[in-house]
């Protein structure tokens, strides 16, 4: 966390890609990772920034994507 908000304090409008969070979820809890964007997602509205992060629908439970759903703008890409 410290990390990216040090980014973003640097710039102005910036960009995060947050890649990974399956990974994040499978060494840690998926509560925990939840609380983390929160905390995330409202830094980022201040600093006016946008956090991207890809993932695989597949990965998660329905009730975790039902979660980042609530919490996040989810675009749908289709190959």
């Amino acid at each position: 966390m410290n990390l990216i908000t040090d980014f973003i304090g640097k710039g102005k409008d910036t960009v995060v890609i947050l890649e990974g969070l399956e990974y994040l979820v499978s060494q840690n809890n998926f509560d925990l990772v939840l609380k983390f964007i929160q905390a995330l997602r409202d830094f980022l509205i201040i600093e006016n920034s946008r956090l991207i992060i890809p993932l695989n629908r597949d990965t998660f439970t329905q009730k975790e994507m039902a979660q980042l759903e609530k919490e996040l703008e989810i675009l749908k890409i289709q190959n």
